[in-house]
């Protein structure tokens, strides 16, 4: 744009106003800023008109900008060329979350090898809390979750404030759960604060407690006759894990309930060897607690003669003997009179007074 001086002279009809000569002013000394407006115009939106399309030069996106920036929290956070972008979580990976959630149940191992693997993104809190809420089959259990994530993100930040990172002493609970001054900022975290939310988030999903559970207390675990040992300890694992969080940490207590509460033949073989641990007990134990076992066999035949005993006695009407075997006196029944002789109380096979 070619700039000219002004000369002003002293004739009436030059003179200029002030509106006039204030523009003038203004294309002198900043040229650029009108000709930025003229090639950027701000979209305008007519009041009562609703745009058929985003502004030529205006924003992307008809969503307001605090929208915008939760819609964008909701993906995993990636580093792309020195800066922070996010990328939408597979649809397909959510979808068949889900699918094991409803077929396996949260605490299968299928199903918690899935949730495992969204560690490898860096998950936001906000990331974790659509997906698991998107996952679960209900409210309850995500509240559960959610109450359950708290808490070890309470644990973990109360962790980070006596860490010899000084970093590290900054990573607080309302950072791992995006709240406070983090709800809208989730996505220029350091990356070792996504890696603690997934932790945190895993363990809370662990934890998660069975529907068709009647309780979980330990002690009502108990082997069963014929349950196989491997079994009965991973029952009593797993149940442990959802307690206490960490299955190696409670190892001393699980062994002592598996000791207690396995079948006496289990327990005869593993006091010998007692102090060698849970995988040896496993070693010995591997064909105890089987129906091919002298037990398991003693146990079905006994259940097979109880349901033969079912039948009722045909003198005193209870289960479980014979009507040769009963002790009962026997029944006297209401004679009526002879059809034959009508004479006597007594069948008509047994009359003698009626020739055949």
């Amino acid at each position: 744009m070619k700039l000219e001086a002004l000369e002003l002279s002293s004739s009436d009809s030059e003179i200029l106003d002030s509106s006039e000569e204030t523009e003038l002013e203004q294309d002198r000394y900043h040229p650029d800023k009108k000709v930025k407006t003229n090639m950027r115009p701000s979209p305008v939106n007519p009041a009562g008109v609703l745009p058929s399309a985003p502004p030529l030069f205006g924003t992307d996106s008809f969503l307001p900008l605090e929208e915008r920036r939760k819609l964008q929290m909701a993906f995993p956070v990636f580093e792309n060329e020195g800066a922070r972008v996010h990328a939408p979580v597979d649809y397909n990976q959510i979808k068949e979350l889900a699918k094991s959630v409803r077929k396996y149940g949260v605490n299968a191992n299928f199903t918690t090898i899935q949730v495992e693997r969204l560690a490898n993104y860096a998950m936001t809190p906000t990331d974790w809390e659509t997906t698991v809420k998107a996952v679960l089959p209900n409210m309850g259990q995500y509240m559960e979750w959610k109450a359950l994530w708290y808490d070890a993100a309470q644990a973990q930040a109360k962790a980070n404030v006596t860490a010899e990172n000084e970093n590290q002493r900054q990573w607080t609970f309302e950072m791992l759960t995006g709240q406070g001054p983090h709800a809208l900022n989730q996505t220029n975290y350091i990356w070792g604060v996504y890696a603690q939310i997934s932790a945190a988030a895993i363990k809370a999903w662990k934890a998660l407690t069975k529907r068709d559970e009647s309780g979980g207390h330990l002690t009502k675990i108990v082997q069963g006759p014929q349950e196989p040992f491997s079994d009965f300890v991973a029952r009593m694992t797993e149940a442990a894990s959802r307690i206490f969080g960490d299955a190696e940490q409670a190892m001393p207590l699980i062994e002592q309930l598996v000791f207690e509460q396995a079948t006496q033949e289990c327990r005869a073989a593993i006091a010998p060897r007692k102090s060698k641990g849970l995988q040896d007990w496993l070693k010995i134990c591997r064909e105890l607690g089987g129906p091919l076992t002298n037990a398991g066999l003693a146990a079905a035949i006994l259940q097979t003669q109880r349901r033969q005993n079912m039948s009722a006695c045909f003198n005193c009407g209870k289960t479980g003997h014979l009507k040769k075997d009963c002790r009962a006196p026997e029944k006297t029944r209401e004679m009526e009179r002879c059809k034959h002789c009508g004479k006597g109380y007594h069948r008509a096979s047994e009359c003698k007074g009626h020739k055949r």
